[in-house]
């Protein structure tokens, strides 16, 4: 099931939020801006997971954004504290980058569990 959220046009919007499933697992892509315009969709896309009892992980797929600021690291933190009173994980996939440098440089590193696409 993949399912796209609309993009309404705001200067700093995301180009795009988008999630799927499968049996066991859920994750979203986020492409371009992780700032604070995008909490209302990034918000919907993971309470639609979370609430899916079926699944026990969710991916968050972040190899797509150009930009992350501390209210992205914020809404990283409430989802991770809403999945796991849900019993469910969460990891993040980067590519090399400045959201990788980011994330290392605010520990997330020690929260999640971090994947790096281009590390083989």
């Amino acid at each position: 099931m993949k399912a796209s959220l609309p993009a309404t046009h705001v200067e700093h919007e995301v180009e795009a939020i988008c999630f799927e499933t499968d049996e066991k697992a859920g994750l979203i892509s986020i492409h371009g801006r992780f700032d604070f315009n995008t909490h209302r969709h990034f918000r919907h896309a993971y309470e639609l997971l979370i609430d899916n009892r079926g699944l026990n992980d969710i991916e968050i797929e972040l190899s797509g954004v150009n930009y992350i600021d501390s209210s992205a690291l914020g809404m990283l933190m409430l989802l991770r504290e809403r999945a796991g009173k849900a019993n469910k994980t969460v990891s993040l996939v980067t590519s090399a980058g400045v959201v990788e440098q980011v994330l290392n440089v605010a520990n997330f590193d020690r929260i999640f569990s971090i994947r790096n696409t281009q590390t083989p």
